[in-house]
């Protein structure tokens, strides 16, 4: 099953990748290229009913040269950048979505896929870290989801060779894109059948996240990455006879190599 939280897992790689690394290792200002590639272990809970953790391998890819950047499934373009403040285009895989045979809740509905997001971001880089906002819409079409999401890190570095970048903020996702993943439909509804999942409709609903990114250098070109993230789900989320938790948690484990 690709899980609701993936991507959100990769935003938070980009934070760490894209911020965490020493300042004379950027491509801003004409300095040496990033390219980095590596391979992660994502382990995630699911909101979903019948639906156990699942781990799954997660590649850990990250290219920038100070302009175009690629993390692993998100990409993007900084088009305009002066002082604390960056604006860029960007697009990314959102792995939400369920395939009918992933549990017994989803018997005799159709699937929900995964898109293609595009849309702009935000961030200003500032003394007490960074902001970001970010407005994204789903060019295929499936969900004609939108989502707009506001964050926080905070970058230190504790000991030489470990960074640590803790997070939060909130996503608001339009009533199209929450209703296309925990809604039923009417010819999805089995309670005349006595089965328990009646029409559901989901409106616009705002969920809260919090998380935490670590980097270690094992060695010049070696680092280890960790991450432990958490969101709480929004009523329109649990209220679904889909869900049967009001959070999910996700964490990462891997290994990278930097050229």
């Amino acid at each position: 099953m690709k899980q609701s939280l993936v991507l959100s897992v990769v935003v938070m790689l980009v934070l760490v990748f894209g911020s965490v690394l020493p300042a004379e290792d950027s491509g801003v200002d004409g300095q040496e290229t990033k390219f980095m590639l590596g391979l992660g272990a994502l382990s995630t809970c699911s909101e979903y009913k019948g639906v156990d953790t699942e781990v799954m391998p997660l590649p850990l890819v990250m290219y920038d040269d100070g302009k175009f950047f690629w993390y692993g499934i998100a990409g993007g373009y900084r088009l305009w950048q002066e002082g604390i403040w960056t604006l860029s285009p960007e697009v990314n895989i959102r792995m939400n979505g369920y395939d009918a045979d992933d549990s017994h809740v989803f018997g005799g509905m159709s699937d929900r896929k995964s898109g293609l997001d595009a849309g702009l971001a935000i961030s200003a880089m500032t003394e007490i870290g960074m902001f970001r906002l970010a407005g994204m819409f789903d060019v295929t079409g499936r969900s004609k989801g939108q989502e707009v999401r506001l964050s926080y890190t905070l970058m230190f570095k504790p000991l030489d060779k470990l960074s640590i970048a803790p997070s939060l903020g909130a996503a608001w996702q339009n009533t199209q894109k929450t209703d296309y993943y925990y809604g039923v439909r009417w010819s999805e509804d089995n309670t005349d059948d006595g089965g328990d999942r009646p029409r559901y409709h989901a409106d616009d609903e705002t969920n809260v996240f919090v998380g935490v990114n670590a980097v270690y250098e094992l060695a010049e070109k070696w680092n280890l990455y960790g991450m432990v993230y958490y969101e709480w789900l929004g009523d329109e989320i649990t209220g679904s006879p889909l869900v049967d938790q009001h959070y999910n948690v996700s964490t990462v484990l891997g290994v990278a190599y930097k050229f």
